[in-house]
């Protein structure tokens, strides 16, 4: 028997929104092959496959500020050479899989309207991000640098999406006057023969006050990707759906009994698959 989440999970269509699916898809989607390759999400592979290969004494001479430093590209190119070569096994070649921007928004509720501005963005991280085994290393909370999403794509849909969450929030925190939303423009590119993940670090929490961990804009030639929301003993499976194109899921994150992932994805025949997506992280501001 599952058990019920003290914190509510919001399945919606951008329908809710009053706004049309075909129309939000057909304006966007074209614009997630265009964006940048996340290289943060790359160094993460290297380190992860490193850590598997590398040799006890290896290792114990490489601490937690080595593997952050090599995550924010501090290593320089020859050093990180030398310790992939240092490796008795071959390779693999570490090709891109996410490319992705930011944009960050600053809501304020005046005349019982959420007005909307947009900030510049620089050094994102999640200082309050969490994972299920404490014993790993979550690399989310160093800051970031992302390329920042263009002008031509904050438009009237992604506007009325803003002030739509943000009036999700309202219901659950009437006394919170403004917000400040993050908002990741992600897309998972998958090869013939392999899988890939929007959630490399596994079941967590964001670390924000609200999410919607994804607006799902298009799925292309895949399988997979199933959003799964777990209750606080991060076992229980409360709630879990493979999001079409304009379905998203909101819920609480930090604080909350909730936590969350997103399954690998697979192409479905022998062609690249792409999985496009928006997230929203959500922190409360008086």
């Amino acid at each position: 028997m599952k058990t019920a989440p003290r914190s509510p999970v919001y399945c919606f269509s951008v329908r809710d929104f009053d706004i049309d699916v075909e129309h939000f898809v057909a304006h966007i989607s074209d614009a997630f092959y265009d964006l940048p390759w996340d290289e943060y999400l790359v160094r993460q592979q290297k380190i992860e496959f490193l850590k598997q290969r590398l040799s006890g004494n290896q290792l114990n001479g490489l601490g937690d500020e080595f593997w952050s430093r090599f995550y924010q590209g501090d290593i320089d190119e020859m050093s990180e050479t030398l310790l992939l070569s240092s490796l008795h096994t071959g390779c693999p070649s570490f090709l891109p899989t996410r490319r992705r921007a930011i944009s960050l928004f600053e809501l304020t509720l005046s005349d019982r309207r959420w007005q909307v501005e947009r900030r510049s963005c620089s050094g994102f991280g999640q200082c309050n991000a969490l994972v299920d085994d404490a014993r790993r290393q979550d690399y989310r909370v160093s800051p970031r640098n992302f390329a920042e999403l263009d002008d031509s794509l904050v438009n009237d849909d992604l506007i009325t999406l803003l002030r739509s969450v943000a009036s999700r929030v309202h219901e659950a925190r009437p006394d919170v006057p403004r917000l400040e939303i993050a908002v990741h423009h992600t897309q998972i590119v998958v090869r013939p023969g392999e899988s890939a993940t929007n959630a490399p670090e596994g079941i967590h929490q964001d670390g924000m006050d609200y999410i919607v961990s994804a607006l799902v804009v298009e799925r292309n030639n895949i399988q997979g990707g199933t959003s799964i929301v777990y209750a606080s003993d991060k076992r229980t499976r409360l709630f879990e759906t493979t999001l079409q194109s304009g379905q998203g899921l909101f819920q609480p994150d930090r604080g909350s009994d909730l936590w969350h992932t997103v399954t690998p994805i697979q192409p479905v025949n022998e062609a690249p698959g792409y999985r496009s997506s928006i997230g929203f992280d959500i922190t409360l501001k008086q």
